[in-house]
């Protein structure tokens, strides 16, 4: 997928938007009011709202608003599981490398053996 942030603003007035993309905006400055699916909302600075693909959404600004936006073209679902199971793949070879390398690191270093010389081996009891 690919995703993009950008700010966004508009002045007093009413549009209709579709949305190709998934969409998660915080709003800076402003209000607005925001009806998708016959259900309307008024976002003001500081709220954030999702819009997925595919939404419909009438924007009516009073004023001003301002937003940041974090847009992402969404995975097609067809997609979505063979593109878990190759990363699960991936993270499962990652993890045997690393077993591999730690077989094959060096020998303890000289710390590491003044260290295990000062655990006792044995004990020895004098009577």
């Amino acid at each position: 997928s690919s995703a993009w942030t950008m700010v966004w603003d508009c002045t007093a007035g009413t549009f209709h938007w579709n949305y190709k993309v998934d969409e998660t905006v915080h709003l800076l400055e402003g209000a607005v009011t925001v009806t998708v699916n016959g259900q309307t909302n008024t976002l003001r600075a500081g709220d954030i709202a999702f819009f997925p693909a595919g939404a419909v959404a009438t924007w009516q600004v009073e004023h001003y608003v301002r937003k940041l936006a974090f847009c992402q073209k969404p995975v097609p679902a067809l997609l979505g599981v063979p593109l878990r199971l190759a990363r699960g793949i991936l993270k499962q070879f990652r993890k045997g490398m690393t077993l591999v390398r730690d077989l094959l690191a060096e020998p303890p270093s000289q710390a590491e053996e003044k260290r295990d010389a000062l655990i006792p081996s044995r004990v020895r009891i004098r009577s």
